[in-house]
């Protein structure tokens, strides 16, 4: 028996971001392959990666290649395309039912969440980021005692369309925070403390834990009133990530408080703490996770890394995310190893009779679909949401 079909079950991508549409040579497409700060050593390549190697086993046919074209030749075969035949071949490929995209990362990056649905051959809805909203306030020239009440108006007039919220507390202050509802007064005090850095510094960007506590909790009653998930992302990401303060049960009180609310939660990436986010799954009834970004970037090892989600946590626990941001090629390439891994596990499973063939089926059709389905209640806005 088999699970090789996997290859043809259409996925909901339950977390991504915006593409890079600019024309990239090759310094700034390496570039956007890392997560790093710096460009590799002189002689050496972001090519030299799993990533690297995973991108040129499995994209050049895409583009009308033989696999594991040289580098160069695929380039110069990705520009004498263009980023969107590009970009439309590679979400294509991926197949997908649709995408859930966070509309929060810079704009000069990436497109607009419209342009995404112009682009994707699926439907696109739209994730908002929590902290990025905050910081358009203040560049409108919000005042510290305007501040609660604008960014409470404001979240709820998002929460009318959004299909989820989004924080990345882990980036901006860890996870090691006081996790309670701080009061107004406290609000209005870091606010005026933000904006006086603000003034002194010139860079706009979240990080006092205060005013992100509160964005946290006006957006979790929102998530209870209008039956929505909240996305926390956890563990992995750029260089100024004090990791060993991103473990996600360190905001255990926080997920304890939201889920007597019934607000699912999901933690996303998790990677190194994917054995956490599974106990943390396992353990608490609205807590869901997934492995995005470690299936594009962990290439040949991403076997392993399912092996490792699949230890603990119930199968209606787990999603497929990509968490692809800048080159579609990621889009397609979570897409393309999660199934590789996630066939080669239950394979091995099957193989040693540790499960059969209707299970096996039953475990993909969760993780691929129907989790996405009960959490996300917008995905069907004619059915009832389902328990978390």
């Amino acid at each position: 028996m088999s699970t090789d079909w996997i290859r043809d079950v259409a996925m909901i991508d339950h977390h991504a971001h915006g593409l890079n549409l600019s024309d990239l040579d090759r310094e700034r497409f390496e570039d956007l392959m890392t997560d790093g700060h710096n460009p590799p050593p002189k002689g050496c390549s972001a090519f030299q990666s799993p990533l690297g190697l995973a991108i040129r086993r499995y994209c050049p046919p895409v583009l009308d290649l033989e696999p594991w074209a040289d580098a160069k030749v695929y380039l110069e075969r990705r520009a004498e395309l263009g980023a969107e035949e590009t970009s439309r071949r590679f979400l294509e490929k991926a197949n997908l039912r649709c995408v859930l995209v966070d509309s929060g990362h810079p704009p000069s990056m990436v497109v607009s969440i419209n342009e995404m649905r112009r682009i994707s051959p699926v439907p696109v809805h739209e994730v908002v980021r929590i902290e990025h909203v905050a910081e358009e306030l203040v560049q409108k020239g919000v005042s510290a005692g305007e501040y609660a009440d604008t960014l409470a108006s404001e979240l709820g007039e998002r929460a009318k369309a959004c299909i989820a919220f989004k924080s990345i507390v882990a980036y901006r202050c860890t996870f090691m925070i006081d996790t309670s509802a701080p009061t107004r007064k406290e609000v209005e005090c870091a606010a005026g403390e933000w904006l006086r850095e603000i003034e002194k510094s010139g860079k706009i960007r979240l990080t006092h834990p205060v005013l992100v506590r509160y964005g946290l909790w006006v957006a979790a009653e929102l998530c209870r009133q209008e039956g929505l998930p909240l996305h926390i992302h956890v563990g992995l990401g750029d260089a100024d990530i004090h990791m060993a303060a991103c473990d996600p049960t360190h905001f255990t009180n926080f997920f304890r408080c939201l889920e007597t609310w019934d607000v699912p939660i999901v933690l996303l990436h998790n990677y190194p703490f994917l054995r956490e986010a599974g106990w943390l799954a396992g353990v608490f009834q609205n807590i869901y996770f997934d492995l995005s970004v470690v299936t594009h970037f962990s290439g040949a090892s991403t076997e392993r890394v399912m092996a490792t989600a699949l230890e603990y946590a119930p199968f209606y626990k787990l999603m497929y995310a990509s968490d692809a941001i800048f080159l579609a090629e990621v889009y397609y390439l979570a897409s393309v190893m999660f199934r590789r891994a996630l066939n080669a596990n239950l394979d091995d499973w099957i193989s040693r009779d540790l499960l059969t063939l209707p299970d096996a089926q039953d475990i993909v059709g969760l993780v691929t679909e129907k989790n996405a389905e009960r959490v996300y209640s917008r995905l069907q806005p004619n059915v009832q949401r389902m328990p978390i």
